[in-house]
Formats: C-alpha cells, structure tokens, sequence
C-alpha cells in the first residue's frame, strides 16, 4: 500500500514522507441502537442513506413497472423491445446535456422523479372515456 500512497503524494505535490506514517485500523462494533445514533451524530450520512434508500426504490419500481409491461405497449414483445431501445438511446442524447447542465446529483434526482411520475402516469387502470384509457 505504500507504494500507491507516495503516487498519491507525487501526484498531489505532497513532500510529506509516508515511512513515518503508520496507518491503525480499528474495528468498531455497534448494536442496532448505536448505528442509528450515527445517523444523528453526521448528518451528511444520514442524507446520503436516505437518498440512496429512496433512489433504489424508485429504480427498482420502475424497472418492474417497465419490465412486467412490455406487453401493454405491443402485442409484439420485440418490438415492445425495440421502442425500449429508442427510448434509451433518445434518453442518453438528452441526459447528457442536462448532466452538464444541472450536475450528476442533480441530474439524477431530476431523472429519477421524471420517471416516477411518468409512472404514476401510466401505472393506473383510469378510463377517461368510452374510447381512451390510461392502460
């Protein structure tokens, strides 16, 4: 390891020397309470945890409400395959802009409630009228 630690400090212009330097890892072991006292004690852990628990649920919905509705697109499920293929290449040339534009985190958030909502849009069984529905 120390060799990849004076390339880092190469790198970074650092002259401090890393055979003096000795690194301790110590092993924490914590019950379910103290875990959750974490999560008061640093903030920005407690913000990356939940983002990420609410990030996951949304992928993993809509990757079952997309993969479980191929067939209420087409009677086909190639070509139920194929519009899903345009959609992510038409979804890849548009986030690429917006990535710039608004950053990753952002980008991602912005993303992932677009799809969500789009969801909630198409998810239900609504008639509107005799001749158009929302399935």
């Amino acid at each position: 390891k120390q060799w990849y630690q004076r390339r880092v400090a190469i790198t970074a212009g650092n002259p401090v020397s890393f055979d003096t330097v000795t690194l301790t890892f110590t092993s924490r072991k914590q019950n379910f309470l103290e875990q959750l006292k974490d999560f008061k004690k640093y903030p920005q852990m407690r913000k990356i945890t939940l983002l990420c628990m609410v990030c996951w649920f949304i992928v993993a919905a809509l990757f079952y409400g997309f993969s479980f509705g191929w067939s209420k697109i087409s009677d086909n499920l190639y070509v139920s395959y194929l519009f899903a293929a345009l959609g992510k290449v038409i979804a890849f040339t548009i986030l690429i802009p917006v990535c710039h534009l608004l950053g990753r985190k952002k980008s991602m958030l912005f993303w992932l409630i677009c799809g969500i909502l789009s969801n909630f849009l198409a998810m239900p069984d609504v008639n509107i009228n005799k001749d158009w529905t929302l399935e």
